[in-house]
């Protein structure tokens, strides 16, 4: 029962952002991004890891860039060392129906990234949020039920893949947007 409650709240916050949010919509490729941001969920060691890495890759290339992982526990594991442009969140700081509350959301979704990578595989609902609210110029992620009013870019997956092949398709689609 409260569950139902949680997600007709959910529902309703997310529909009052799509009809609030204006934000100017442009294709952009992954190269020709400059300023991108990066949404992911924080399941174990190994998805920091990986996020670690992609970073890593996108830095040497000269991207500035701005993570916000997520961690549905209580607490941010151990491994989510804070780096700069790097910020964390975990049950804790959302208020009861999931919205978060930590002071660094409201920067993230007011940034105006030429790109919002959502390498999140599933709908989570903090993560649904920020990204409906950004105010990126162009949103890239997994297609799913919970993020189709919110991408502008939808990367169709099996249930076989991974992040690493989404964050190849990115990479490959989005470069194709320009003809590169």
């Amino acid at each position: 029962m409260i569950e139902k409650i949680k997600n007709y709240y959910r529902r309703k916050a997310l529909k009052k952002i799509i009809q609030t949010i204006n934000r100017p919509i442009k294709s952009v490729s992954l190269n020709a991004a400059k300023y991108i941001g990066i949404l992911y969920r924080i399941e174990e060691e190994k998805s920091y890891v990986i996020l670690s890495n992609y970073v890593d890759k996108l830095l040497a290339t000269g991207k500035i860039l701005r993570i916000v992982g997520y961690h549905d526990h209580k607490y941010v594991p151990h491994y989510c060392i804070p780096k700069l442009k790097y910020d964390f969140f975990c049950q804790k700081e959302q208020n009861w129906v999931g919205i978060p509350n930590a002071p660094f959301v409201d920067e993230f979704v007011n940034e105006p990234f030429d790109m919002l990578i959502d390498l999140s595989m599933e709908p989570i609902f903090p993560l649904q949020y920020i990204l409906a609210k950004s105010v990126a110029r162009f949103k890239v992620g997994s297609r799913d039920a919970g993020k189709e009013k919110f991408l502008d870019m939808m990367i169709e997956l099996d249930e076989n893949h991974s992040v690493n092949d989404l964050v190849y398709f990115i990479n490959d689609y989005t470069n194709k947007l320009n003809g590169e």
